[in-house]
């Protein structure tokens, strides 16, 4: 008995795996920059020159061929399982994995060999936690994926530039994706409370039975998911530490905040959303019912503040 479930155990981590082999393939890169990184610097912080091209070139290997295995994943997507292969997440994934590159492009010239191993490990990291976030099907994944995509931007923002606007925009990320992070967590243990489990599949099942009478849970729960998720989309009222973040980095961080987050706000909010009982609809993913509405307050006070701009 235990020998067959082991097998089954194994089986199921195979599947799971076989999903997520372009991931895999980034951070297994991750790990070697970490690893090999410091070795190639000196004790007073002097590396060979042009290192960075070397640590470059390797960033945008890892990311052709995660490319490639994406491209030609043929996986079969296991229901129930910690990963989903669904449309959402295959054009996500693709997506970030071919912005990733030009990232690395911009990133290139715009770091210190001595710490290009570790920026260009944070950046790599960044898009595997983006295309987790997409391929996730369960909500401690979930969050996971979504902090391995906001720890290595704390520490990407400080590495290319070191002065004292950077050092300000660093911490004000820093405490304030703290904040939403601890927002998206709160919103997802009302969900399991609900529900008894953290698979996504099974929390859709679960709360579609009838007459379950937990509507305020649902309430709760998607704002606290709203409000988390509306920092990383810079959304108003959550985007007012956006200018104080971007005046203070380089260009290449600059592009990547203005991307990075932003597929990663949206990916998460049409994966939870349905959870909270806003259905999405098949041909526009358009959020229904109560999510629908808070939404539109979200849109209507961007552009209402947009609008009171000097000259707008």
């Amino acid at each position: 008995m235990n020998t067959a479930i082991e097998q089954l155990s194994i089986e199921q981590l195979n599947r799971a795996a076989a999903l997520v082999v372009p991931e895999i393939v980034l951070l297994a890169t991750v790990c070697v920059m970490f690893l090999v990184g410091p070795f190639l610097v000196s004790s007073g912080g002097q590396a060979v020159a042009g290192v960075r091209h070397r640590w470059g070139g390797l960033a945008l290997a890892a990311l052709g061929t995660a490319w490639l295995i994406w491209f030609n994943n043929d996986a079969v997507n296991t229901a129930g399982g910690p990963f989903t292969a669904d449309a959402l997440a295959w054009f996500a994934r693709g997506l970030s994995i071919t912005f990733g590159g030009m990232l690395v492009l911009l990133l290139w010239n715009q770091v210190d060999d001595a710490d290009s191993a570790e920026a260009h490990a944070c950046l790599l990291a960044i898009v595997a936690g983006t295309n987790l976030v997409a391929a996730a099907n369960d909500l401690v994944g979930l969050f996971l994926a979504l902090e391995l995509v906001s720890i290595p931007t704390y520490v990407l923002l400080y590495l290319v530039r070191r002065d004292r606007g950077t050092r300000e925009a660093t911490v004000k990320y820093f405490m304030l994706s703290v904040f939403s992070s601890a927002l998206v967590l709160y919103g997802m243990a009302w969900l399991y409370g609900a529900t008894g489990t953290t698979n996504l599949t099974g929390i859709a099942e679960a709360l579609s039975l009838p007459d379950r009478g937990d509507n305020l849970i649902r309430h709760v729960a998607l704002a606290l998911l709203v409000a988390g998720l509306a920092f990383r989309i810079t959304a108003v009222p959550f985007h007012f530490y956006a200018p104080d973040v971007f005046q203070g980095v380089p260009a290449s961080n600059a592009a990547m905040l203005s991307f990075i987050p932003k597929v990663v706000g949206f990916v998460a909010l049409v994966r939870l959303l349905p959870l909270t009982g806003a259905t999405l609809t098949t041909r526009l993913w358009l959020p229904d019912e109560s999510a629908r509405a808070l939404l539109a307050i979200l849109a209507g006070r961007a552009t209402r503040t947009k609008s009171r701009r000097p000259g707008a």
